[in-house]
This record gives C-alpha cells, structure tokens and sequence, in this order.
C-alpha cells in the first residue's frame, strides 16, 4: 500500500566547469552538486501514470538467460552482487526498448560469470579503480558477442562509446584489450555451455 506521506529526496554528483582564473586563464574545477527533491505520492495528485508499450519479451533470449540458472531479482537499477550471487534488474516497462532491456541483463549476467564460484575473476575493485574499470570492460565485450549470438540489435546502445570510455579510464594499454577479449570469450563460452547442456538433456 503506498503511504500519503512526502518524502523528501538527495541527489549528488560532481560537475566538472571551466572557470577564469586571476590570470584570464581558464581553469577546469571538480565541483559538488547536491539538490534536494521533495516526492509526492500519485494519489495525492491528478496525474496520471503512463503504460508503457515495451513489455514484449523475447523468448529466444529468455530460455537462454534462463539456462545458466542465475538469480535474478527485480532492481531500482541493474547490477551484479558478487557478495550476494544475484542480478538485479529494473522491470521491462523501464527501458526504451526489449533490445535495450536484454543487452543491459546479458552484460549483468557476463558479470555474473566472474563470480568466486564460476570464472573466479576479479570482482573486489572499487568504481573508478582499474580492476574495476577492466571488468566492466570484460562484461561489455562478452555482452556484445551474446547479443550478436542472439540477435539482439543493440547498434543504438552506444556499446562502442562505452568500451572506448573504459579504455581511456585504463590509459589504453594495447595489451589490455587482448587481455579483456580473452577472459569476455571463456565468459561467452561458459554462457553458452548451459544452453548445450540442456539441448543434450532434452535430446536424450
């Protein structure tokens, strides 16, 4: 049941702005951001909520996310908690698109694969450190081979602008990407496993 009560909300980020200094020279500064928002409850407006029309799912992509067997629980947000060994996703009606709603789970669900229990890889660094950035890197490469297995069109999701911010944050070591393609492929791979593994089950 939703409560007639405000609340009141936070928002905080950090901009990034150009200012003069005392020499007429211009100045790049990390400032802070912080507004507050207060929330009203629906009911106690005469707005209406919209529908929304993206509530198609496809089926080919969910017997295969299906297949490998993770949790996946429904989110504010997408994320993978390597902690607790789950996905969390937003519902469909949130993403403008099935392509973009799948092509977010299948990066999640590459995460998924770096788990202590699965891939063992790395998974303990903190944002903005590179152990970090380089799984992100991993699962965004390993996201777009399953999409492209899957035929997912996901040429409006801006992966390249993605990967190439990744880079960039890793100062773009050429060695770095080879590294990254070949730990996105084994998590490819393994995905991939759960699928034959059922096919073979089924066939018998």
């Amino acid at each position: 049941m939703l409560t007639q009560n405000l609340e009141h909300y936070l928002f905080f980020k950090f901009l990034d702005i150009k200012e003069e200094n005392e020499m007429g020279e211009l100045e790049e500064k990390h400032i802070p951001l912080l507004k507050t928002y207060t929330v009203f409850n629906i009911d106690q407006t005469t707005l209406e909520l919209s529908t929304s029309t993206i509530n198609n799912t496809i089926p080919e992509v969910e017997t295969f996310i299906q297949a490998t067997g993770a949790t996946i629980k429904p989110s504010q947000e997408a994320f993978f908690s390597p902690d607790s060994d789950y996905i969390g996703i937003p519902d469909l009606s949130m993403f403008e698109s099935e392509e973009h709603y799948y092509s977010t789970l299948l990066h999640e669900l590459s995460h998924w694969t770096g788990h202590a229990s699965r891939l063992n890889r790395d998974m303990e660094g903190s944002f903005g450190s590179e152990s970090y950035a380089f799984e992100e890197l991993v699962a965004e490469l390993s996201s777009c081979f399953l999409n492209a297995k899957l035929g997912i069109d996901y040429t409006q999701m801006r992966h390249e602008a993605y990967l190439q911010s990744w880079l960039k944050a890793l100062k773009a070591q050429p060695k770095l990407l080879w590294k990254a393609a070949s730990k996105a492929q084994k998590a490819y791979d393994y995905l991939k496993s759960f699928s034959k593994e059922k096919e073979k089950v089924e066939a018998a």
